[in-house]
């Protein structure tokens, strides 16, 4: 979806910062069905095509101006224009159960 970094490079006060931009915006957000899938099979992994795209776009990009909030939109990682990364769902991101209280990214 949105990295932020890795965990050793940001801090527990700029990730909560983060977060709570992120809700706030998130809050604004009309609730969305996605459908996943058809399964894709990669050299990298299994990937699961998202649609419709426009709420993924629109969760991304509140996400992002959260941290560019926080940090300044010179120091927010990743190209904005990365929303293949954020279209689809990759099986091989998840090495553990995944579920509503896990955070993705």
């Amino acid at each position: 979806m949105q990295g932020v970094g890795f965990t050793d490079e940001v801090s527990q006060q700029d990730l909560q910062e983060i977060m709570t931009a992120a809700a706030t915006r998130c809050a604004r957000l009309a609730p969305f069905t996605l459908t996943l899938g058809p399964a894709r099979v990669r050299p990298e992994g299994v990937n699961l095509p998202v649609t419709p795209e426009a709420p993924v776009r629109q969760l991304r990009m509140a996400i992002r101006e959260a941290i560019a909030e926080i940090w300044g939109a010179e120091r927010v990682p990743e190209l904005a224009e990365g929303v293949d990364a954020a279209c689809h769902h990759g099986l091989q991101q998840h090495r553990r159960p995944y579920g509503a209280h896990h955070r993705a990214d």
